[in-house]
């Protein structure tokens, strides 16, 4: 299965486990033998036929736990409570993995019931994410091989260090079609648990969840902005871009530090003589835009947030994000295509660009129905995975799991894609 873009879904939302796939791996081992055959997650009293179906090994966890530390760039030593949840993620991850299979396989989907199209499906996702895990090791391989070398040679390499780490955390590549095929039952599944659900439903969710979003923006800006701006765009919302000249970093450090000490005044006179520093740079460029040179031009000249350039913010009527003088400003040009004066921040200088009006396109509207779609599905297909959590407890070794017990002995793991 495709770990590095599986869906995790808990009775609320999806949660990506995988990240980055950057190398960064340290003091991993197999284990000795004994231990990676102990039993560490498990369900009492099993169905009949399936006593050691849901049992999951150290070694089996483990594995997957370490091939995830690498992935998502961590290490033990470093990133100790991420790698702490990490180690909780996956073995909720691989329990829950194995309910998806015994319901799937009641509802009469299993590997071998797959079709053509969908091995070969599965087959290429897993040679997919093999090549991108042989790409991590290019700057390893060109260091072993030294200044002389094919491109066979190269991918000889870098498949020969790829495996010699897969052996050391004690998996194989083959694991990988492993997943693909899971995953592709887990799709299934989801599928067919869902298929009760009508284009009503899912209609209904969509403006339910537009005017809930409406009512937080009118008497909960601060929720509106959090949750719902996906479902809501407030009549006059904008779209600008910026420019920005800047001044020091330190020195904007310093201000700040000085205003959360209460500070203003202190605060002020170190701003306006770094403000000064700078002046010329942001009377340059808005000299160039009332000449009559594009915006673009301008912004990539004397941008300093150039990460920025070419990039449409969100600007509504109010907000609590966003500090007044911005929204102000920005709803104060009297016309699309129009620039703003300059103003100053504890950062800067600024210049906002009025790019267009903001709505909820039918594009952007039938995207949210697919979204909702997704999303009532998922929910759908965890309600048997719920009553099979009830019915079955799942318990765990938390001492071998290096995870903490919960006061609580209700589990709710989550399910993958």
């Amino acid at each position: 299965m495709k770990r590095s873009i599986k869906k995790i879904i808990s009775a609320a939302l999806a949660l990506t486990i995988c990240g980055t796939m950057a190398i960064s791996f340290t003091g991993c081992s197999q284990g000795d033998a004994k231990q990676n055959k102990q039993i560490v997650a498990s369900i009492k009293n099993p169905p009949e036929g399936y006593e050691n179906f849901f049992n999951i090994t150290y070694g089996e966890w483990h594995g997957e736990y370490l091939l995830r530390l690498a992935a998502e760039g961590y290490t033990e030593t470093n990133d100790a409570e991420m790698a702490k949840d990490l180690r909780e993620r996956i073995i909720k991850y691989l329990a829950q993995e194995k309910i998806v299979l015994y319901l799937a396989k009641d509802m009469g989907i299993t590997a071998e019931t797959l079709t053509e199209e969908e091995i070969k499906t599965a087959t290429d996702n897993a040679d997919e994410d093999i090549q991108s895990w042989y790409s991590k090791y290019e700057a390893r391989a060109i260091s072993a091989l030294g200044s002389d070398y094919t491109k066979e040679q190269l991918q000889k390499k870098e498949e020969e260090l790829f495996n010699d780490f897969m052996k050391e955390i004690g998996l194989s590549s083959d694991i990988f079609y492993t997943w693909a095929v899971n995953s592709i039952i887990h799709d299934k599944y989801v599928a067919k648990a869902s298929e009760s659900i009508t284009e009503k439903e899912i209609n209904d969710f969509v403006q339910d969840t537009m005017d809930t979003a409406k009512d937080k923006y009118e008497n909960d800006l601060a929720e509106f902005e959090q949750k719902y701006t996906a479902f809501y765009v407030p009549e006059g919302t904008r779209k600008v871009q910026q420019l920005a000249v800047l001044i020091n970093s330190t020195t904007a450090a310093e201000v700040t530090a000085y205003r959360n000490d209460g500070d203003d005044k202190k605060a002020d006179e170190i701003l306006q003589e770094a403000l000064a520093k700078v002046k010329f740079r942001i009377d340059e460029a808005y000299e160039k835009l009332e000449n009559g040179t594009a915006w673009k031009d301008v912004q990539e000249e004397y941008n300093d947030e150039t990460s920025s350039n070419n990039v449409d913010f969100t600007v509504y009527p109010k907000s609590t994000t966003v500090l007044q003088k911005i929204t102000d400003t920005a709803m104060g040009i009297e016309k699309k295509g129009g620039y703003s004066e300059i103003f100053e921040t504890d950062k800067g200088y600024f210049i906002l660009y009025y790019v267009d009006d903001l709505t909820l396109t039918d594009e952007r509207l039938k995207s949210l129905t697919e979204q909702a779609d997704e999303f009532l599905r998922d929910q759908k297909a965890y309600e048997p995975i719920a009553d099979f959590l009830e019915k079955y407890e799942y318990t765990y070794e938390y001492e071998l799991l290096d995870i903490d017990d919960p006061a609580s002995t209700t589990q709710v793991p989550v399910v993958a894609s």
